[in-house]
């Protein structure tokens, strides 16, 4: 967390893989909230679920410089799904590049909400047919 905090010039950070659950996701998030130099975050491969999505979206909304994000087999359904749809959709967003979110089991719908959106700024979000479960 201080390491996150006080850590200016750090632009990649992958954290996938450390079976982090919602908590761990809202602390990290939390203490990026800010970062300015931060343009890539992976959390994949941990079980952040829907609540760890939500900290996640809120800090979407807040950090001005992420450009990738990787969500993949994160357990986010269709409310954290939502969460970061909505954050997406934000008037102050920066637009990401990439948004990552295969083998997630968010819906079919919501899916198709995030691709829409994607389209809209020109980025891209990668989805697996395990979406749709």
């Amino acid at each position: 967390h201080a390491f996150v905090e006080e850590n200016h010039t750090c632009a990649y950070l992958d954290l996938s893989g450390n079976s982090f659950n919602a908590e761990c996701a809202s602390e990290i998030s939390n203490a990026l909230s800010l970062s300015r130099s931060l343009s890539y975050l992976s959390l994949a491969a941990n079980g952040i679920g829907d609540v760890g999505a939500s900290r996640v979206a809120d800090m979407i909304a807040k950090n001005g410089s992420i450009e990738d994000i990787d969500l993949s087999s994160t357990r986010i359904g269709p409310v954290g799904a939502d969460a970061i749809a909505k954050a997406l959709e934000g008037p102050n967003v920066h637009p990401l590049r990439h948004v990552y979110l295969d083998n997630n089991p968010m819906g079919a719908e919501i899916g198709q909400r995030l691709l829409s959106l994607a389209r809209r700024v020109d980025g891209e979000v990668s989805a697996s047919d395990e979406n749709a479960a």
